[in-house]
């Protein structure tokens, strides 16, 4: 009976791989009296692997079991500008799509403001939405 209970595991082997490409491009758009309006825009792409295997028993016994796998790839375009509207204001805005390969897109928006209305004082804010999909194994 010792033996049976000193035997025993509980085991987990996971393995991820993850290829990424990202490219992106960045500058001045145009100028205004308060300075450079600056753009960038860009791709992704990500190829996302999981596999992983699990045992209860004799030890010993999660080699011998067969990985469970699944694998994603994700094709993104973004963008973001910013523009200075006077020498104490900056709007910014981004926006980003995400294609899924196993559910489909998502779009995420962002907007966004910087004041500085004196040199010790700086406020700023943002509303945007965001998405973080589950892994290629969840």
């Amino acid at each position: 009976m010792i033996a049976d209970i000193t035997d025993w595991e509980v085991g987990q082997e996971t393995k991820h791989e993850m290829f990424l490409v990202k490219s992106v491009a960045d500058g001045t758009i145009f100028t205004m009296p308060a300075g450079d309006a600056k753009m960038a825009v860009g791709f992704e792409f990500q190829h996302n692997k999981a596999e992983t295997r699990v045992a209860t028993g004799k030890f010993s016994l999660l080699p011998s079991m067969p990985y469970a796998s699944n694998s994603r790839a994700v094709k993104s375009l973004f963008a973001e500008v910013k523009v200075p509207f006077a020498t104490f204001l900056e709007l910014a805005g981004s926006l980003r799509y995400d294609h899924y390969s196993d559910f489909g897109g998502s779009t995420t928006p962002n907007l966004g403001f910087t004041c500085k209305p004196a040199s010790w004082l700086k406020v700023f804010g943002h509303w945007g939405t965001s998405y973080n999909a589950p892994t290629a194994y969840d």
